[in-house]
């Protein structure tokens, strides 16, 4: 892997992470250790929920030089830190508790 803008080194010492705040995979936390993960019920899915109103592919974060987005097919966009924000999140660095 090489995150276009950053080495693989580099990606991997910012040691991303989400946290699920709310449903049954409440309290499960999740590294992004690729530069695409994706988000939903599938099993597929790098990060696999079982909450019943997460869509099969919820949402995918996308690590590009550096930055984050979240893309999603959800209508109304996704809350990230208690904030709701569109379909399309860019440059979430903070939200993703990247350090």
């Amino acid at each position: 892997m090489n995150v276009q803008g950053i080495g693989e080194k580099s990606f991997l010492k910012l040691k991303p992470q989400i946290t699920v705040t709310a449903g049954p995979d409440m309290g499960r936390v999740y590294e992004l250790t690729t530069e695409i993960v994706r988000l939903g019920r599938a099993p597929s899915n790098e990060v696999a929920l079982t909450d019943s109103q997460v869509g099969e592919l919820h949402a995918s974060i996308v690590c590009r030089e550096g930055r984050f987005a979240i893309h999603t097919s959800v209508p109304d966009g996704l809350e990230v830190d208690g904030k709701v924000g569109p379909a399309t999140f860019a440059a979430i660095e903070a939200a993703l508790a990247a350090l």
